[in-house]
Protein backbone atom coordinates (compact mmCIF):
# COMPACT_ATOMS: atom_id res chain seq x y z
CA UNK A 1 0.00 0.00 0.00
CA UNK A 2 2.53 2.39 0.84
CA UNK A 3 4.91 1.69 -2.51
CA UNK A 4 1.31 1.95 -4.45
CA UNK A 5 0.57 5.34 -2.69
CA UNK A 6 4.04 6.79 -3.49
CA UNK A 7 4.08 5.98 -7.08
CA UNK A 8 0.57 7.17 -7.11
CA UNK A 9 1.94 10.55 -5.87
CA UNK A 10 5.32 11.09 -7.53
CA UNK A 11 4.45 8.71 -10.74
CA UNK A 12 8.09 9.98 -12.37
CA UNK A 13 10.12 8.52 -9.22
CA UNK A 14 12.26 5.71 -8.92
CA UNK A 15 11.02 4.09 -5.72
CA UNK A 16 12.80 1.44 -3.69
CA UNK A 17 13.69 1.15 0.14
CA UNK A 18 13.94 -1.90 2.57
CA UNK A 19 11.97 -2.34 6.23
CA UNK A 20 15.37 -1.40 8.74
CA UNK A 21 15.24 -1.30 12.89
CA UNK A 22 14.87 2.44 13.06
CA UNK A 23 15.34 5.11 11.13
CA UNK A 24 17.91 8.30 11.01
CA UNK A 25 17.21 12.10 9.89
CA UNK A 26 19.76 14.82 10.65
CA UNK A 27 19.99 14.76 14.72
CA UNK A 28 17.60 12.30 15.41
CA UNK A 29 17.73 8.22 15.44
CA UNK A 30 13.96 6.76 15.65
CA UNK A 31 13.67 3.00 16.70
CA UNK A 32 10.05 3.06 17.89
CA UNK A 33 7.96 0.25 16.38
CA UNK A 34 6.43 2.70 14.04
CA UNK A 35 8.72 5.14 12.20
CA UNK A 36 8.91 5.72 8.60
CA UNK A 37 11.24 7.39 6.95
CA UNK A 38 10.97 8.86 3.23
CA UNK A 39 13.43 10.52 1.32
CA UNK A 40 13.17 12.59 -1.89
CA UNK A 41 16.00 12.94 -4.47
CA UNK A 42 15.79 15.65 -7.70
CA UNK A 43 18.73 16.97 -8.84
CA UNK A 44 19.87 18.04 -12.64
CA UNK A 45 23.30 16.87 -12.26
CA UNK A 46 22.25 13.03 -11.47
CA UNK A 47 19.90 10.72 -12.96
CA UNK A 48 18.55 8.15 -10.86
CA UNK A 49 17.15 4.71 -11.95
CA UNK A 50 15.75 1.08 -10.25
CA UNK A 51 16.65 -2.18 -10.28
CA UNK A 52 15.07 -5.29 -8.53
CA UNK A 53 14.58 -9.01 -8.21
CA UNK A 54 12.04 -10.77 -6.25
CA UNK A 55 11.74 -15.09 -5.38
CA UNK A 56 15.19 -14.80 -4.74
CA UNK A 57 15.81 -18.33 -2.74
CA UNK A 58 19.45 -19.41 -2.82
CA UNK A 59 20.61 -18.70 -5.94
CA UNK A 60 22.13 -15.31 -5.54
CA UNK A 61 24.68 -15.76 -8.38
CA UNK A 62 21.24 -15.66 -10.40
CA UNK A 63 20.05 -12.53 -9.02
CA UNK A 64 23.40 -10.54 -9.22
CA UNK A 65 23.18 -11.77 -13.13
CA UNK A 66 19.67 -10.68 -13.18
CA UNK A 67 19.98 -7.24 -11.81
CA UNK A 68 23.31 -7.04 -13.94
CA UNK A 69 21.03 -7.27 -16.77
CA UNK A 70 18.88 -4.35 -15.73
CA UNK A 71 21.48 -1.66 -15.22
CA UNK A 72 23.01 -2.93 -18.20
CA UNK A 73 19.62 -1.94 -20.06
CA UNK A 74 19.55 1.01 -17.84
CA UNK A 75 22.78 2.59 -18.63
CA UNK A 76 25.57 0.74 -17.25
CA UNK A 77 28.21 2.80 -18.69
CA UNK A 78 26.63 6.15 -16.72
CA UNK A 79 26.22 4.63 -13.54
CA UNK A 80 28.63 5.34 -10.63
CA UNK A 81 26.77 3.97 -7.85
CA UNK A 82 24.40 1.59 -6.43
CA UNK A 83 22.38 1.49 -3.17
CA UNK A 84 21.77 -1.94 -2.92
CA UNK A 85 19.01 -3.27 -0.09
CA UNK A 86 18.29 -7.24 0.35
CA UNK A 87 16.50 -9.94 2.07
CA UNK A 88 18.16 -10.20 5.31
CA UNK A 89 18.10 -13.48 6.91
CA UNK A 90 19.56 -15.80 4.03
CA UNK A 91 21.23 -13.39 1.80
CA UNK A 92 24.27 -14.67 0.18
CA UNK A 93 25.94 -11.29 -0.41
CA UNK A 94 29.71 -12.42 -2.35
CA UNK A 95 27.01 -14.58 -4.25
CA UNK A 96 24.86 -11.82 -5.48
CA UNK A 97 28.39 -9.57 -6.33
CA UNK A 98 29.87 -12.60 -8.05
CA UNK A 99 27.13 -12.72 -10.23
CA UNK A 100 26.62 -8.69 -11.09
CA UNK A 101 30.48 -8.99 -11.87
CA UNK A 102 30.22 -11.77 -13.98
CA UNK A 103 27.40 -9.84 -16.32
CA UNK A 104 27.84 -5.77 -15.71
CA UNK A 105 29.33 -3.87 -18.76
CA UNK A 106 30.31 -1.69 -15.94
CA UNK A 107 33.01 -2.97 -13.11
CA UNK A 108 33.98 0.37 -12.03
CA UNK A 109 30.43 0.77 -9.89
CA UNK A 110 30.42 1.05 -6.51
CA UNK A 111 27.90 -1.06 -4.17
CA UNK A 112 26.37 0.58 -0.73
CA UNK A 113 23.74 -0.26 1.50
CA UNK A 114 22.53 -3.41 3.60
CA UNK A 115 20.67 -6.11 4.73
CA UNK A 116 16.79 -5.43 5.35
CA UNK A 117 15.55 -5.87 9.09
CA UNK A 118 12.39 -6.72 10.85
CA UNK A 119 13.51 -4.95 14.33
CA UNK A 120 15.53 -8.46 15.62
CA UNK A 121 12.33 -10.70 15.32
CA UNK A 122 14.56 -12.64 12.71
CA UNK A 123 11.37 -13.86 10.89
CA UNK A 124 10.78 -11.68 7.93
CA UNK A 125 12.19 -8.91 5.69
CA UNK A 126 10.59 -6.56 2.95
CA UNK A 127 12.23 -5.27 0.28
CA UNK A 128 10.63 -2.37 -1.97
CA UNK A 129 11.02 -1.99 -5.43
CA UNK A 130 8.77 0.17 -7.67
CA UNK A 131 4.99 -0.88 -6.61
CA UNK A 132 5.69 -4.44 -5.19
CA UNK A 133 6.38 -4.77 -1.38
CA UNK A 134 9.05 -8.27 -1.83
CA UNK A 135 9.82 -10.36 1.22
CA UNK A 136 12.85 -12.59 -1.10
CA UNK A 137 14.11 -9.70 -3.15
CA UNK A 138 16.86 -7.11 -4.19
CA UNK A 139 16.03 -3.58 -4.58
CA UNK A 140 18.65 -1.21 -5.84
CA UNK A 141 18.93 2.63 -6.69
CA UNK A 142 20.98 3.67 -9.38
CA UNK A 143 23.09 6.90 -9.56
CA UNK A 144 24.27 8.07 -12.56
CA UNK A 145 25.72 10.83 -14.23
CA UNK A 146 29.03 13.11 -14.12
CA UNK A 147 29.57 13.99 -10.21
CA UNK A 148 31.68 13.15 -7.41
CA UNK A 149 31.48 11.01 -4.25
CA UNK A 150 33.42 10.32 -1.16
CA UNK A 151 33.01 7.43 1.44
CA UNK A 152 34.03 5.72 4.59
CA UNK A 153 33.48 2.44 6.50
CA UNK A 154 33.97 1.66 10.14
CA UNK A 155 33.05 -0.84 12.63
CA UNK A 156 32.68 -1.05 16.37
CA UNK A 157 33.85 -4.33 17.13
CA UNK A 158 36.94 -5.80 18.67
CA UNK A 159 38.48 -9.46 18.96
CA UNK A 160 37.75 -11.89 21.51
CA UNK A 161 39.42 -15.12 22.12
CA UNK A 162 41.70 -17.10 20.14
CA UNK A 163 41.98 -17.37 16.50
CA UNK A 164 39.56 -20.20 15.76
CA UNK A 165 39.90 -21.97 12.14
CA UNK A 166 36.37 -22.55 9.68
CA UNK A 167 36.82 -27.20 9.15
CA UNK A 168 33.69 -27.82 7.62
CA UNK A 169 30.97 -25.25 5.50
CA UNK A 170 28.78 -25.38 2.83
CA UNK A 171 28.59 -21.83 0.95
CA UNK A 172 27.77 -19.13 3.56
CA UNK A 173 26.71 -22.02 6.18
CA UNK A 174 29.26 -22.37 8.86
CA UNK A 175 29.00 -26.34 10.18
CA UNK A 176 32.46 -26.68 11.92
CA UNK A 177 34.72 -24.40 13.56
CA UNK A 178 37.72 -26.34 14.98
CA UNK A 179 35.86 -29.61 13.92
CA UNK A 180 33.17 -29.37 16.44
CA UNK A 181 29.43 -28.13 15.65
CA UNK A 182 29.70 -23.83 15.78
CA UNK A 183 26.84 -24.08 18.29
CA UNK A 184 29.26 -26.38 20.36
CA UNK A 185 32.21 -23.79 20.00
CA UNK A 186 29.81 -21.16 20.69
CA UNK A 187 29.46 -22.78 24.67
CA UNK A 188 32.72 -21.33 25.49
CA UNK A 189 31.44 -18.30 24.98
CA UNK A 190 27.79 -18.15 25.82
CA UNK A 191 25.17 -19.70 28.08
CA UNK A 192 22.60 -21.94 26.86
CA UNK A 193 20.26 -19.20 27.61
CA UNK A 194 22.05 -16.72 25.52
CA UNK A 195 21.95 -19.73 22.59
CA UNK A 196 18.36 -19.83 22.79
CA UNK A 197 17.79 -16.21 22.98
CA UNK A 198 20.00 -15.70 19.87
CA UNK A 199 17.76 -12.90 18.42
CA UNK A 200 18.96 -10.38 21.06
CA UNK A 201 22.40 -12.39 21.57
CA UNK A 202 23.33 -11.74 18.04
CA UNK A 203 22.91 -7.96 18.46
CA UNK A 204 26.74 -7.91 20.31
CA UNK A 205 28.54 -11.02 18.83
CA UNK A 206 29.77 -11.28 15.64
CA UNK A 207 32.65 -13.43 13.69
CA UNK A 208 35.45 -11.56 12.76
CA UNK A 209 37.86 -12.15 9.23
CA UNK A 210 40.79 -10.74 8.14
CA UNK A 211 40.78 -8.52 5.86
CA UNK A 212 41.29 -9.76 1.83
CA UNK A 213 44.13 -8.39 0.35
CA UNK A 214 42.17 -7.08 -2.76
CA UNK A 215 40.15 -5.07 -0.67
CA UNK A 216 40.51 -1.53 -1.71
CA UNK A 217 40.42 -0.22 1.73
CA UNK A 218 42.89 3.01 2.81
CA UNK A 219 44.56 2.67 5.34
CA UNK A 220 42.97 4.63 7.91
CA UNK A 221 40.38 2.49 7.22
CA UNK A 222 42.65 -0.78 7.82
CA UNK A 223 43.55 0.84 11.00
CA UNK A 224 40.00 1.40 12.15
CA UNK A 225 38.69 -1.92 11.35
CA UNK A 226 41.39 -4.46 11.15
CA UNK A 227 39.13 -7.01 10.74
CA UNK A 228 36.16 -7.79 8.58
CA UNK A 229 32.52 -8.63 10.36
CA UNK A 230 29.81 -10.62 10.09
CA UNK A 231 26.50 -10.26 11.46
CA UNK A 232 25.19 -14.05 12.18
CA UNK A 233 21.57 -13.97 11.40
CA UNK A 234 20.30 -17.35 11.79
CA UNK A 235 21.09 -20.78 13.54
CA UNK A 236 20.05 -24.73 13.05
CA UNK A 237 19.98 -26.40 16.28
CA UNK A 238 19.92 -29.53 14.54
CA UNK A 239 22.87 -29.30 12.52
CA UNK A 240 24.59 -27.97 15.60
CA UNK A 241 25.20 -24.77 12.49
CA UNK A 242 25.10 -21.07 11.88
CA UNK A 243 24.68 -18.60 8.27
CA UNK A 244 26.55 -16.05 8.09
CA UNK A 245 25.73 -13.24 4.73
CA UNK A 246 28.73 -14.07 2.91
CA UNK A 247 30.31 -17.39 1.60
CA UNK A 248 33.69 -19.17 3.18
CA UNK A 249 35.54 -21.96 2.91
CA UNK A 250 37.27 -24.65 4.66
CA UNK A 251 40.34 -23.03 6.65
CA UNK A 252 39.12 -20.02 6.72
CA UNK A 253 40.61 -18.49 9.82
CA UNK A 254 38.24 -16.30 12.10
CA UNK A 255 37.79 -14.41 15.39
CA UNK A 256 34.43 -14.09 17.82
CA UNK A 257 33.95 -10.81 18.39
CA UNK A 258 31.90 -8.49 20.09
CA UNK A 259 30.55 -4.84 20.31
CA UNK A 260 32.85 -2.48 22.06
CA UNK A 261 31.28 1.14 22.59
CA UNK A 262 34.28 3.57 22.83
CA UNK A 263 35.62 1.85 19.47
CA UNK A 264 32.25 1.98 17.99
CA UNK A 265 32.22 6.01 18.60
CA UNK A 266 35.94 6.63 18.08
CA UNK A 267 36.04 5.05 14.90
CA UNK A 268 32.40 6.31 13.83
CA UNK A 269 33.88 9.81 14.41
CA UNK A 270 37.12 9.36 12.13
CA UNK A 271 34.71 8.24 9.05
CA UNK A 272 32.98 11.82 9.56
CA UNK A 273 36.94 13.52 9.76
CA UNK A 274 38.02 11.70 6.74
CA UNK A 275 35.17 12.81 5.09
CA UNK A 276 35.23 16.34 5.90
CA UNK A 277 39.30 16.07 4.50
CA UNK A 278 37.96 14.53 1.02
CA UNK A 279 35.20 16.73 0.46
CA UNK A 280 37.70 20.14 1.54
CA UNK A 281 35.33 21.92 2.95
CA UNK A 282 32.65 21.82 0.44
CA UNK A 283 28.89 20.84 1.52
CA UNK A 284 27.91 17.91 -0.27
CA UNK A 285 24.48 17.78 -1.90
CA UNK A 286 23.27 14.85 0.63
CA UNK A 287 24.42 12.26 2.78
CA UNK A 288 23.83 9.02 3.52
CA UNK A 289 24.16 6.90 6.04
CA UNK A 290 23.83 3.05 6.71
CA UNK A 291 24.09 1.71 10.14
CA UNK A 292 24.21 -1.36 11.90
CA UNK A 293 20.67 -2.09 13.68
CA UNK A 294 22.59 -3.34 16.88
CA UNK A 295 24.02 0.17 17.16
CA UNK A 296 21.16 1.84 18.53
CA UNK A 297 18.56 0.31 20.62
CA UNK A 298 21.00 -2.18 22.52
CA UNK A 299 24.14 -0.53 22.17
CA UNK A 300 24.25 3.28 22.05
CA UNK A 301 21.69 6.21 21.01
CA UNK A 302 23.88 9.32 21.50
CA UNK A 303 26.65 8.90 18.70
CA UNK A 304 23.80 9.22 16.48
CA UNK A 305 23.83 12.60 17.52
CA UNK A 306 27.41 13.26 18.06
CA UNK A 307 28.20 12.14 14.66
CA UNK A 308 25.27 14.43 13.17
CA UNK A 309 26.95 17.53 15.18
CA UNK A 310 30.04 17.15 13.60
CA UNK A 311 28.84 17.27 10.20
Amino acid sequence: MLTEHSYKEFPKAAVMGCSSEGVLVHGIADESNFSLGVMLFQSDEIKFAVAGVDNVTDDYDRAGSDIAVQVNELGAADTKAMIVFTEGLKCSFDGFLRGFNNTTKNQDIKMFGGLAADNFSMKETFQYYKVQAMANGISCLLLQGDFEMNWAVSHGCRRIGNKRTITKCDKNVILEIDNKPVLEVLKEYLSDAEIDDWSSTVVSLCLGFPIPEDLNLSESEKEQNEFLIRFIPSKDDEQGSITIPTGVSVGTELWMSTRDEEKLIENCLKSVDSMLVETKGETPDFLLQFECGGRGKFIIRSFHQKMSFRL
